[in-house]
């Protein structure tokens, strides 16, 4: 596995896949059978918004995903520091070169592109 496969599988996974999710909870939720308190709220305030603001808030979520990603890889290559400054390596079984040490950078990358 390549760094470049390792970061798009989570791209993949945690942002656009909750990004379809939140879409989706959004629209199809009947808003009667919500249950929990935190999501009744959320589902009031989305109705009270036009379209377009429903579009700027997906856009802003987002964005925090996106962000909280970036943070994330950048503690696994060890550009920031969790806990002290333990330097963490990142291996997939029979690979000798660690995955880590450019995750986050292959990231936005990515989302760069895709914003061109």
């Amino acid at each position: 596995m390549t760094p470049e496969i390792f970061v798009d599988g989570i791209r993949r996974h945690v942002l656009e896949e909750n990004m379809r999710m939140y879409r989706e909870i959004f629209s199809e939720t009947e808003r009667s059978d919500a249950t929990d308190e935190y999501w009744k709220q959320t589902l009031e305030l989305y109705d009270q918004l036009s379209e377009a603001q429903r579009d700027k808030l997906l856009d802003i979520m987002r964005q925090v995903l996106c962000d909280t990603l970036a943070n994330t890889l950048s503690i696994l290559d060890g550009s920031i520091y969790a806990v002290g400054d333990v330097k963490l390596r990142l291996f997939v079984d029979g690979n000798e070169a660690p995955l880590n040490g450019g995750l986050a950078d292959i990231f936005l990358t990515y989302e760069e592109e895709r914003t061109k």
